[in-house]
């Protein structure tokens, strides 16, 4: 009896740790640009995670990109469901005469070595529907650890990343219909 309890308890730990691993999440440093005092070095997004209250509280605060590391569908943190979950699109902002929101799309690349994320900043005005406003892709190598970001199809930067733990957070996985 002891050992079926013993297995039945292995079992469980493993397929709760299992969902952590098929997850992947990172932050890159913040390069300010021209005419910016601001920026990010991977030593201070290190000192911010170390500083976090728990990895929630990061992942809340700082909102790093997270993906599913086998089909390459982006989450977020949750702070209502205390959870990631699938993410498509941002919080709406609402103006005096429009809505605005960012759009998300992602794709893994077929060796599963890059993730890219295209942003669609999309506006809606009464009459006049939806519109794009800007577009950006940022491509994550993996490996390398590195993200190359592109505005309206131009270079902008290629920067180093850090990897952030997900561990311990619940996940929300999307749920695929079958045909």
């Amino acid at each position: 009896m002891k050992r079926i309890l013993l297995l039945f308890s292995l079992l469980a730990l493993s397929a709760c740790s299992g969902n952590q691993s098929k997850l992947a999440s990172f932050i890159c440093e913040l390069d300010p640009g021209e005419g910016n005092n601001w920026s990010k070095t991977l030593d201070d997004r290190q000192k911010d995670l170390d500083k976090a209250e728990s990895l929630a509280a990061f992942h809340n605060e700082w909102v790093p990109w997270v993906f599913d590391k086998k089909t390459g569908q982006l989450y977020e943190y949750s702070t209502f469901e205390e959870a990631f979950i699938p993410l498509f699109k941002s919080e709406n902002t609402v103006t005096t005469n429009s809505v605005e929101w960012d759009k998300y799309e992602s794709l893994l690349s077929a060796n599963g070595k890059k993730v890219k994320i295209k942003t669609l900043g999309m506006s809606k005005k009464a009459l006049l529907g939806e519109t794009i406003l800007n577009k950006n892709t940022q491509v994550y190598n993996i490996e390398e650890q590195t993200r190359e970001m592109y505005i309206d199809g131009k270079k902008q930067d290629d920067v180093k990343c850090i990897p952030i733990p997900v561990d311990g957070i619940d996940v929300n996985w999307l749920k695929v219909e079958a045909d």
